[in-house]
């Protein structure tokens, strides 16, 4: 009886309570994806040439040794959840 309740809910929701919805659904799954690929790009980039970007990044801060090997997953996660925060796409279209 209770989940009859909860499915009509849901089924009443129209227009604007449903893209609002889906809003809140997105803005709370697409991050912890985002950073779930970062994070598994940044273990295969470990695995494979980890050591030459840590060399790099540490040199880029003139010289220090700042970072250390393990952990470039997160911060390669961390850069790829910052970086899609700011995104944009742009469309032209030319009619002759």
């Amino acid at each position: 009886m209770r989940e009859d309740k909860e499915l009509d809910v849901i089924a009443g929701l129209t227009g604007c309570g449903m893209t609002v919805l889906l809003l809140v659904l997105a803005v709370l799954i697409v991050p912890p994806l985002i950073f779930m690929a970062g994070y598994f790009i940044g273990w295969i980039l470990m695995v494979t040439c980890g050591q030459v970007v840590i060399d790099s990044l540490n040199t880029l801060l003139m010289g220090r040794h700042t970072f250390h090997i393990s952990e470039l997953p997160y911060i390669i996660a961390g850069l790829s959840l910052i970086g899609s925060f700011f995104k944009s796409t742009s469309t032209s279209t030319k009619c002759r």
